[in-house]
């Protein structure tokens, strides 16, 4: 850890913000000496079909760089031929820490809980990974895979984002893919970020 100086990088106010770095810049940036905090908040629309459809809304809170709290939340929606709809919540709650904290490249693991809602109401347990690369201004990639189990079922998700940066705001564009049981999800998602 001594000779990692990545790991005494500094969070950034927003991605770019000074038309380089991404979550984190060099700890000598003169950034300040305190501590930053920020709020990121994510939300996706998810499009599989005139049938299959969803939200995704992501919510991390960062107390500082050294690691952030995750609270997720899916809304799948499935329409039946007798015009009825189906629901189906599920929630993730996740303690994340960023082990590579470069200023185009992060990446790290989450740990935490997985819970479905609706007529099931069980809980679980998840771990998962995710990682942002930071290609050029304004254009990031982000990368999450995640493993959830409850009641020997899994529920697994695997996302990858293209954002595109504008000051505070990010304008999204990805596919996202889930497994429930045996079903298997595929969607097209189309959403907004912004850092607070």
């Amino acid at each position: 850890y001594e000779q990692e100086d990545h790991l005494k990088n500094k969070l950034t106010p927003f991605p770019y913000y000074n038309k380089y770095s991404g979550n984190y810049k060099a700890a000598d940036s003169g950034i300040g000496t305190k501590n930053r905090s920020r709020f990121d908040i994510d939300y996706q629309f998810l499009y599989s079909s005139k049938d299959l459809t969803g939200h995704h809304i992501n919510i991390h809170i960062r107390p500082f760089q050294y690691f952030y709290l995750q609270a997720q939340y899916r809304e799948l929606t499935e329409s039946n031929l007798d015009s009825a709809n189906s629901n189906l919540s599920l929630f993730n709650f996740n303690f994340c820490y960023d082990r590579l904290r470069f200023e185009k490249f992060n990446l790290g693991w989450k740990l935490g809980a997985c819970y479905i809602g609706n007529n099931i109401h069980k809980a679980g347990f998840s771990l998962g990974l995710d990682a942002e690369a930071f290609i050029f201004k304004p254009i990031s990639i982000y990368v999450s895979k995640q493993w959830s189990n409850i009641n020997h079922v899994a529920i697994n998700s695997f996302d990858v984002i293209g954002k595109f940066h504008r000051n505070r705001y990010n304008f999204q564009l990805g596919y996202e893919h889930l497994k429930i049981g045996s079903p298997l999800y595929d969607y097209i998602s189309l959403g907004i970020g912004v850092k607070l």
